[in-house]
């Protein structure tokens, strides 16, 4: 048996719930292997569904099986954790449900406790097979967890980045330990292990999109062509610009997909003023729930003025689809911070599965509610995004190497 000690750094705050949910925040073991899980398949994409099921288990076991590497928490086990108030409303965009906006103070706050950023978290991982395949598999997940994902809630945008500050023996040559001190040398450093990691196994190259969020020809990494003090300037920075983009800018609708998706649902011939629809907003291509509220019609006493975007496949109707982009902030050699943007293009939806269109029931007006089933969106609006940011010299782009 090998244990390789690993010293893990909460570079955001993490939303984690705790034992009882909604009310506490903590580490948990199974956060961090299903993490794990889940960029292990992103390089796999290539195996059937049967192949990726029977080759994930034999590393992090199943019901049946013992898996072939543990996840040992060291002390103290629990990081510490904590309210956040004071946040801007860049920071309260990305991190939308667990911060809300606190209409006293006028500024945003967490609305449950989160792990601090800056909180170190010591780990062992303890590998019960002396195959090398095996291990560089975990590092391999590991590598990607920390340079592009994050832990808990809201870390498609940001928050629970972590990073790896120590690690042990790893008899593996990644370069887990960040020394670069700008965008432009950061893109180096991803470059360098994106190319050990895609070198190794057999990837995704064919035209057709994958069937689920994954490492593929047509992933695109990017880093913000920015350096920020610290978290919270960095959030703000990737903040800012994202909110920028998804607000309605009804004041130039026909230049601004979102200006054009509002008046798709809130406009005079919208869905919610017509209750009629013939394609979803371009926006949802961001993640479901796509929800949209009109403030004017409320005010006015109009019904609906709400307008909610799930989908449903198979006679069953869920409510998420996680986002295809994520945001993930670096923590640079000289303590600066820099913020990565990844989009991993796949599928959007299972092929045959719609976009299910609903105004809600309003019994108070007697309103009785509409549904209208419509095709999946394209993902014009992500790539409308990267576009203006790359017009604007503001992304470093990563070359990706499939």
């Amino acid at each position: 048996m090998v244990e390789v000690p690993v010293t893990l750094k909460f570079v955001t705050p993490a939303f984690i719930a705790g034992q009882d949910n909604r009310n506490s925040s903590e580490f948990r073991v199974p956060s961090l292997k299903g993490l794990l899980r889940f960029w292990w398949r992103a390089f796999h994409a290539y195996l059937t569904t049967q192949e990726l099921f029977k080759a994930e288990s034999d590393i992090f076991g199943d019901t049946e099986q013992r898996a072939k590497v543990s996840i040992i928490v060291g002390s103290p086990s629990c990081p510490r954790c904590g309210h956040l108030s004071n946040l801007s409303a860049s920071i309260g965009y990305l991190g939308y449900g667990p911060i809300s906006y606190d209409s006293r103070a006028k500024a945003f706050r967490t609305t449950r406790p989160c792990i601090l950023a800056g909180e170190d978290l010591q780990i062992r991982l303890q590998f019960r097979s002396e195959s090398q395949e095996v291990k560089r598999s975990v590092y391999n997940s590991l590598w990607l967890l920390t340079h592009l994902g994050g832990l808990g809630a809201r870390s498609r945008r940001g928050f629970g980045s972590v990073q790896c500050f120590a690690l042990g023996s790893p008899d593996d040559d990644l370069p887990f330990i960040v020394e670069a001190n700008n965008p432009r040398e950061f893109k180096t450093h991803l470059e360098g292990g994106l190319q050990k990691i895609l070198a190794g196994v057999k990837t995704w190259g064919a035209k057709a999109l994958p069937a689920f969020s994954s490492l593929s020809s047509q992933t695109e990494v990017y880093i913000l062509n920015e350096v920020f003090k610290d978290w919270q300037e960095a959030l703000e920075g990737i903040g800012m610009k994202f909110h920028g983009y998804r607000s309605n800018r009804r004041h130039q609708p026909s230049k601004s997909l979102p200006g054009k998706d509002y008046d798709l649902v809130c406009g005079p011939s919208g869905f919610m003023t017509c209750q009629s629809i013939s394609q979803a907003p371009k926006r949802a291509a961001f993640g479901l729930p796509h929800n949209y509220f009109s403030s004017s019609q409320k005010r006015a006493g109009r019904v609906p003025f709400k307008a909610e975007f799930r989908w449903q496949f198979d006679d069953k109707e869920f409510d998420r689809r996680a986002s295809p982009l994520l945001f993930h902030v670096t923590r640079l050699g000289n303590g600066r911070h820099c913020v990565v943007i990844t989009w991993l293009r796949s599928q959007f939806l299972p092929q045959g599965a719609k976009i299910k269109a609903i105004l809600p029931e309003d019994k108070t007006s007697g309103f009785l509610g509409k549904e209208i089933f419509v095709d999946p969106p394209p993902d014009n609006a992500i790539g409308d995004f990267l576009d203006r940011l790359k017009k604007a010299e503001e992304l470093v782009a990563v070359s990706f190497p499939m």
